[in-house]
């Protein structure tokens, strides 16, 4: 299942990605600046020339011996919306 679009993040301007693994828990961060979607916008509206943050915020825990669970939470921030997701 592809429950995340990173094709939506078109023209990065910057970007970390971080992971890490302690003992059976798994721990993921992307956070990027995409100046796309101030570049789709008319000139005379918000947030025009503005970039969007992107955040995606992983956890994921080994249960039994082929298992695992866990879950995710996004966020997106452009021209004063900002949206969890």
């Amino acid at each position: 299942m592809n429950f995340l679009e990173t094709r939506q993040i078109v023209d990065p301007d910057w970007g970390a990605k971080f992971t890490a693994k302690s003992g059976r828990n798994t721990y993921a961060l992307l956070a990027t600046g995409d100046a796309a979607p101030g570049l789709a916008v008319a000139p005379t509206a918000a947030g025009h020339a503005e970039q969007a943050q992107f955040a995606v915020a992983r956890y994921q825990r080994d249960i039994l011996a082929n298992s695992t669970i866990g879950g995710f939470v996004t966020t997106r921030r452009f021209a004063g919306d900002e949206g969890l997701r």
